[in-house]
């Protein structure tokens, strides 16, 4: 089923959201059925996820259109908001839960945003280079 018109918001937003909705059912599955934590303790974290999500995926309708001329710059900048934003929030419940030891993730409270933005300023000065070829 493809999208009629690739400008309509809405058209972009009924394809994705109701998948983003269904990874975050099938996360909590798998952390309240796999790791035993009760759901009273997911359901916010989990809503609070998948609204980040749905955030930024309605910011790259914004990025895709621009994408579809020739710059891929906003959804670089997109990309790059959305990694920092969920995963320092997945990193923070995953201590909350145990998953994570608090002293890794003390360390990697710094050099995980460091890694993530050398590696879109990487993609952003590559990009214009390998689109040519």
């Amino acid at each position: 089923m493809a999208i009629k018109d690739p400008n309509r918001f809405l058209e972009w937003s009924a394809r994705g959201m109701p998948l983003l909705f269904a990874v975050g059912i099938l996360a909590g599955c798998a952390l309240h059925y796999g790791l035993g934590l009760a759901w009273r303790d997911l359901v916010v974290p989990l809503l609070v996820l998948v609204a980040i999500q749905m955030v930024w995926f309605a910011a790259m309708f914004w990025g895709n259109r621009y994408f579809r001329q020739g710059d891929a710059r906003p959804s670089l900048l997109i990309v790059w908001a959305y990694t920092l934003t969920f995963c320092a929030t997945a990193f923070h419940y995953a201590v909350r839960w145990g998953l994570v030891n608090p002293e890794r993730h003390k360390t990697d409270y710094w050099q995980f945003p460091l890694y993530v933005s050398v590696v879109t300023i990487l993609a952003a000065l590559i990009y214009p280079h390998v689109r040519k070829l």
